[in-house]
């Protein structure tokens, strides 16, 4: 636009020009048709590599900008790609987004089934890569196409839905209030967050394993005494039993309720730790760390107006915590 406000002609404009270009970086494996790139994630220790994610399947491609070799038939070739997850062997299921944590070990990666998957940066590329190198590394002649591994674990909740691309993820850098938080949406109207610290990880997962195990010995039991040959499972669930097992899963979220009516699509951290959520409700939440808030609005029951606009965290058990121990 001119100085005098008129709009000059597109012949007259200037455009960028972009420097780099992956025409059909992702393909359905069903028709070979481009499918829609949903996510892209930098890698932070090195500016030059890319990650990005399809609606096509869970696979996770890694790239590097500088240089972006094609097969013969015109196909990008990408440095590596992740190994679909172990349960995804009746259909593949697309990402959403994907978010690096705090040091740029992980990835977290929101699916199509309900799954936020974790995966190893330094598994991306097995064997020799320089690409991941801290260093300066020299600039590639052609992309390697090399096979990462299936992600480490994942996570679970049962109010954790995600039935549309729009679902995002966020963590919160444990250099803001010492911990790290992963956010997430949900088509189920609320913000769900999930601690990301392995080592609680690992406690909670030994309890699932020994609540497992006193199941099985139940159920075999009651087998044996009803000398009944019909197995406890159909072959079905025992085969999807035996996929999810591959993969452990932490099923210990919190979700923020009540705030939200519809669908909370995108999250974000803000620099002091608050949690900003946007939903289909037409409405901006902001989530503040306020136990006694939090605890109140639980508590007080619907009677009064206190719990009108406002949202709070839904934890397990929350009426025994609040009787049983005030700090809790």
């Amino acid at each position: 636009m001119s100085s005098d406000g008129t709009v000059l002609s597109e012949a007259t404009s200037t455009f960028g020009d972009a420097f780099n270009s992956l025409w059909t970086a992702h393909r359905r494996k069903q028709d070979n048709t481009p499918a829609s790139v949903t996510s892209l994630q930098w890698l932070s220790r090195q500016d030059y590599l890319l990650m990005s994610g399809s609606e096509s399947d869970a696979t996770i491609k890694l790239w590097d900008t500088r240089y972006v070799g094609y097969t013969r038939d015109g196909k990008p070739k990408p440095l590596s790609s992740t190994a679909p997850p172990a349960d995804h062997t009746r259909r593949p299921h697309g990402i959403t987004s994907l978010a690096l944590n705090t040091d740029a070990s992980r990835i977290y990666s929101v699916c199509k089934n309900g799954t936020v998957y974790a995966y190893a940066t330094s598994h991306l590329i097995l064997g020799h890569g320089p690409e991941l190198a801290t260093f300066e590394t020299p600039k590639p002649r052609n992309g390697r196409q090399a096979q990462g591994l299936a992600p480490l674990y994942g996570f679970r909740h049962d109010r954790l839905k995600v039935n549309s691309f729009f679902i995002k993820c966020a963590v919160l850098p444990s250099t803001v209030l010492g911990t790290e938080i992963l956010a997430v949406g949900s088509s189920d109207a609320c913000p769900i967050l999930f601690p990301t610290d392995e080592n609680a990880i690992q406690i909670e997962w030994q309890r699932q394993r020994d609540r497992a195990r006193d199941v099985d010995h139940h159920h075999e039991v009651v087998r044996l005494s009803q000398n009944s040959e019909t197995d406890i499972l159909s072959s079905s669930q025992q085969s999807e039993a035996r996929a999810e097992g591959l993969i452990p899963m932490y099923q210990k979220g919190t979700p923020l309720i009540e705030g939200t009516t519809k669908e909370v699509s995108s999250v974000k951290w803000a620099d002091d730790g608050t949690l900003v959520s946007i939903s289909d409700d037409y409405s901006v939440r902001f989530w503040r760390h306020d136990t006694e808030k939090a605890r109140f609005l639980r508590t007080c029951g619907y009677f009064g107006g206190h719990r009108h606009m406002a949202g709070w965290a839904d934890i397990e058990n929350a009426e025994a915590l609040d009787d049983d121990d005030p700090d809790d």
